[in-house]
């Protein structure tokens, strides 16, 4: 790592072991400005008041095939490492940044570097104690690539939710499968003939109208209601909602509120219909 020119120091080069480091010095001698140095380049936030000239910090990163494929874009020679430098111009208050001499925008350095520097901060230890941190820790002190696990897991998630989707699905259909096998035992110890059966179709087919037509008065009885609370949320929601409660009433203008039959009908019809059955039973 070398920084030029970034506050108190003039030019500092820092090389670190493969292992473990750790920096000493007595309070100002400059620990925390290391630290500020690699947090300009994994962001580009710059105190431009604080900044009284123009200056550079830069990092050689050894690579390995996942540095080498975040960087296949930039079609780069790595024989010497991979130099990532940041430049800061006071002047015309400017952020430059270069991959191995290649000028590249600000966040492909982030991209970069996200994952490969961890800046940690003051209390930061509490974090030890998360077990997802933890976790993170030891699958980066290993090499472990969780992406392909989290694809497995998601595909997991969604096989699982249509399984359920599917049992719910096959208890409604032996609740029907059961429901209709009563049916037709009722009907063989009934022993009706071709006229009755008819009527019962004819039956089942007018109470079918009929719970329609009952459907239609109760939902004309609270459409209005409804449509002006709609109407009113829609007014006062938040732009990510007002999508939601335009469909809704589009909707809700096109269900159809008329029949093309009268419940009076529907009744006598069934009147008759009982009535036609009961003579037949007697």
């Amino acid at each position: 790592m070398k920084v030029k020119n970034f506050t108190i120091f003039e030019e500092v080069a820092l090389e670190f072991s493969e292992n473990f480091n750790v920096i000493t010095g007595e309070t100002g001698a400059g620990k925390s400005l290391i630290v500020d140095a690699l947090r300009f380049l994994l962001s580009q936030r710059v105190d431009w008041d604080e900044v009284l000239r123009d200056f550079s910090v830069e990092v050689v990163l050894r690579p390995d095939e996942d540095l080498l494929r975040d960087l296949e874009d930039l079609e780069i020679s790595s024989d010497e490492g991979v130099i990532i430098r940041k430049k800061f111009e006071k002047g015309n208050r400017r952020v430059k940044s270069y991959i191995n001499g290649i000028a590249v925008p600000s966040r492909k350095i982030s991209e970069v570097l996200e994952g490969r520097i961890f800046l940690g901060r003051q209390f930061s230890q509490v974090e030890i104690l998360n077990e997802k941190f933890q976790t993170e820790l030891f699958d980066r002190a290993m090499g472990i690539d969780i992406s392909d696990y989290w694809g497995v897991y998601l595909e997991y998630r969604r096989v699982l939710e249509n399984f359920r989707d599917l049992e719910e699905e096959f208890r409604d259909l032996k609740g029907r499968e059961d429901y209709i096998k009563f049916q037709l035992k009722e009907l063989s110890e009934a022993n009706l003939d071709v006229d009755e059966m008819e009527l019962l179709e004819r039956k089942r087919e007018l109470e079918g109208k009929l719970r329609e037509v009952e459907w239609a008065r109760e939902f004309n009885e609270i459409y209005e209601e409804l449509y002006q609370r709609v109407s009113h949320l829609l007014k006062i929601s938040p732009e990510r909602y007002r999508g939601v409660f335009r469909d809704f009433l589009e909707n809700l203008k096109e269900i159809k509120l008329e029949t093309d039959f009268s419940q009076e009908d529907i009744l006598g019809d069934l009147e008759e219909i009982n009535s036609r059955l009961y003579k037949g039973i007697l």
